[in-house]
């Protein structure tokens, strides 16, 4: 049961796209106001350093080396059960089987006038993704396939393209879509002092007072049929708050990544938590109404949060990073790797940011997804680092495995590495069940120009119809394992 009462909110720290009304997917782009680039990542095969490695690991080494030599060899002779099993350990799933569609290579189809018809479809395997997106368009739900659904709550953390993508999966479904202004009964209370911009502030579109821009307060997407909520809250990237950054007509404070997670994500969710229990009580009190299912529980902690490493990044750096001359699409590969000290920084924040969420919502199943294009460096650092969190929880389970990995392992990670967590507090985070990356970038490789608004934000289709069913589909694997 997820504990709401584990998350409180604090006593209380260049270029986007401008967000229009619902329904408008063409909204007018300025350079200095884009958004990040979707891109994708293969994030190198990562194992502990053979010094390090605990046994375990070298016998799954080897039984998959056998077992490659096995196939070889051996499937023309095998029973009919036992090349299934062969097939399944290749990725050629049965189509009824559970398989993971998205981790396998393959090809995005789409098709601008059917939207079922939008899928990624894996290379020589029959493994094919579920279509949640069809049901719910369509308010089908006849074999209960959307169950996994019922009183959930999904975060989206990010900026532009993850607003684009709730208004979007509204859209697809009907939803009902708020916009939580400073006036709407969601919306926390801006920090002490700072419920207004200081005299004399004139931001870049020349207005005196935040928010100027609907782009940067939340939104929240209700499926009133399921109980279900998807929220989005915009996040500047993990850069402190900076002049440059509260010039822009969208800003409300704080502009830091930390910041504006305990300002706006966690009271939020507790505000919703309250309405969701006050129209719940007031729907078993109508004596002729048909109330909502009553018998899960309704708590604070989402079960699904999903957080980006956005283009902002890399735009709050030109010193670093200048911007490219003429069509900035087109030049992007004109863009100069990061420097060592900017990459040791790019490591130490990541670790800091996936920390202060896990520290925040106890309860919450973690899901990063880092973007695509030119965010490739920060992208596969953030990929690497990722991957060493979940190592690391995975040591900290076993005493033996958590001195070797500080023996052995901390010291060949370099300065950058938090190394001052204690086997306890890993412990206690679990970091190695609750944080994945999803590689929706891999998916949309390749679209970036005709499959979007403006080589940024994806269009509804095939992009945010495909990622709806990615993200989908880790709510409902993440939910029938906790059954």
């Amino acid at each position: 049961m997820l504990d709401d009462a584990k998350i409180r909110s604090p006593t209380s720290s260049d270029p986007l796209l401008d967000g229009g009304e619902r329904g408008s997917d063409h909204d007018t782009l300025e350079l200095e106001e884009l958004g990040e680039l979707p891109r994708w990542a293969s994030p190198p095969a990562v194992g502990l350093p053979r010094n390090g490695r605990c046994r375990i690991f070298e016998r799954v080494a080897l039984v998959v080396l056998a077992v490659l030599v096995l196939v070889v060899i051996l499937e023309p002779s095998l029973p009919s059960a036992a090349t299934a099993n062969v097939k399944t350990f290749l990725g050629i799933h049965p189509q009824d089987d559970d398989c993971d569609a998205y981790a396998l290579p393959g090809v995005l189809r789409f098709d601008y006038e059917n939207r079922s018809a939008n899928f990624w479809e894996p290379a020589l395997s029959q493994c094919r993704p579920r279509d949640y997106m069809t049901a719910l368009a369509s308010d089908r739900d006849a074999d209960h396939e959307l169950d996994f659904l019922r009183g959930r709550v999904v975060v989206f953390f990010g900026d532009s393209v993850d607003r684009f993508a709730l208004k979007h999966f509204c859209d697809f479904c009907a939803g009902e879509l708020e916009t939580i202004g400073k006036d709407h009964p969601l919306m926390p209370p801006l920090p002490l002092g700072r419920e207004h911009a200081p005299p004399g502030y004139v931001s870049h579109r020349n207005t005196t007072d935040w928010p100027a821009s609907e782009m940067g307060v939340p939104h929240v997407c209700r499926v009133e049929r399921h109980d279900f909520h998807l929220v989005n809250v915009f996040q500047f990237g993990l850069f402190p708050e900076d002049e440059a950054l509260t010039r822009h007509h969208h800003f409300l404070p704080p502009g830091d990544f930390e910041g504006r997670f305990d300002t706006f994500v966690v009271p939020l969710l507790e505000n919703l938590a309250e309405r969701r229990r006050a129209d719940r009580a007031a729907a078993l009190a109508a004596p002729t109404s048909v109330s909502p299912a009553s018998s899960y529980p309704i708590s604070a902690a989402p079960d699904l949060f999903i957080t980006t490493a956005t283009f902002w990044n890399l735009m709050r750096r030109p010193d670093e990073l200048p911007l490219p001359t003429g069509s900035w699409a087109h030049d992007l590969g004109a863009w100069a790797p990061p420097t060592r000290e900017r990459q040791d920084w790019w490591e130490v924040r990541v670790q800091e940011a996936v920390e202060h969420v896990a520290r925040r919502l106890h309860t919450v199943y973690g899901e990063n997804k880092w973007p695509v294009m030119k965010v490739r460096a920060q992208d596969d650092v953030a990929v690497r680092v990722v991957e060493l969190l979940q190592q690391e929880s995975a040591a900290a389970e076993t005493g033996t495995r958590w001195s070797r990995w500080t023996e052995d392992v901390v010291p060949t990670l370099g300065a950058s590495w938090r190394s001052n967590r204690t086997c306890d507090e890993v412990r206690e985070l679990a970091l190695g069940e609750r944080i994945k990356v999803l590689e929706w970038g891999k998916v949309f490789d390749g679209q970036q120009f005709h499959g979007t608004v403006d080589g940024v934000h994806p269009l509804p289709l095939p992009g945010n119809w495909v990622y709806s069913n990615m993200w989908l589909d880790v709510l409902r694997r993440h939910v029938e394992q906790q059954c």
